[in-house]
């Protein structure tokens, strides 16, 4: 389980990227895009770590490629919260979370 959404009960932007890797593994490339859409921004940095001296693993490696990484994170995380929560998952609410407790 996912550590952020037992602490706040909302799920964090990487939440569904384990699931989408084993859809991948299975074959099911599509389940792997539902699960997280920017599941293959991970196997990028993995290339890029192994292929370092490739202008784009350079890119991939710098600050610079680091908030642009960021920021895709933050756009797709806000866009499926509004398409997928509270109710879908992978990011469903967790009623059972230590503050949604600490608030009821």
């Amino acid at each position: 389980m996912c550590i952020y959404r037992a602490v706040f009960g909302i799920p964090c932007p990487g939440c569904g990227m384990t699931r989408a890797f084993e859809h991948l593994v299975h074959g099911d490339v599509v389940g792997a895009f539902y699960f997280h859409p920017l599941f293959w921004v991970a196997i990028l940095f993995l290339f890029a770590i192994i292929f370092r001296r490739i202008a784009i693993s350079q890119f991939l490696l710098s600050l610079k490629g680091f908030y642009w990484t960021m920021s895709l994170f933050a756009v797709v995380y806000v866009v499926r919260m509004f398409m997928y929560f509270p109710s879908t998952t992978p990011l469903a609410f967790n009623k059972h979370a230590i503050l949604a407790n600490l608030f009821s």
